[in-house]
């Protein structure tokens, strides 16, 4: 890693991040005849491991300089490090699937160059981004609560902030 803070960030996300993603595939399992489930719940692991990574950035930055996400909010973290730890989460991710089943082939690495951008300027989902946030600095216990209260949760939903106001607004009248 070329940043300090990525370097950082990553070093003490890394057994919560482990915890999560061995959680989720348990979650994936139940999910595994349901595509709209298993499509939600990946969102949510996306979600919450970025939170994550958010919460640890914090720590490391120069609070006169927040990132704005086109949400309009204003955060105090190091954008480009977090990008590098999701990189490396993706990566890392492929050696694990390779090394499970070495017929699959891996995506070229601009590919994961792209879905790591991707990810990393994704839409903030409110709920789930405060979760992973606040349980996170509460340690491994807190965040695995706060995931399995999202996980269990049918209510949330993941388009984009217009889909979710327009469903809502039709939802009242009908």
């Amino acid at each position: 890693m070329k940043n300090k803070n990525a370097e950082r960030i990553w070093k003490n996300t890394k057994p919560t991040i482990d915890v999560v993603q061995t959680f989720m595939k348990l979650m994936y399992l139940k999910a595994i005849d349901d595509n709209d489930e298993w499509i939600r719940l990946s969102s949510m692991e996306r979600q919450f491991i970025r939170g994550i990574f958010y919460a640890e950035s914090e720590k490391y930055v120069n609070e006169k300089k927040p990132l704005t996400t086109k949400e309009g909010w204003s955060f105090v973290i190091d954008g480009h490090a977090i990008e590098e730890c999701i990189l490396r989460l993706l990566i890392n991710n492929y050696k694990k699937i390779k090394k499970d089943s070495p017929e699959t082939r891996i995506p070229l690495e601009h590919d994961i160059n792209t879905d790591a951008e991707k990810w990393a300027n994704l839409g903030l989902h409110p709920i789930i981004h405060e979760a992973a946030k606040n349980s996170y600095n509460k340690g491994i216990p807190s965040c695995m609560n706060a995931l399995a209260k999202l996980c269990n949760d049918k209510t949330l939903e993941f388009g984009s902030p217009f889909s979710q106001a327009i469903k809502k607004f039709f939802k009242g009248i009908f």
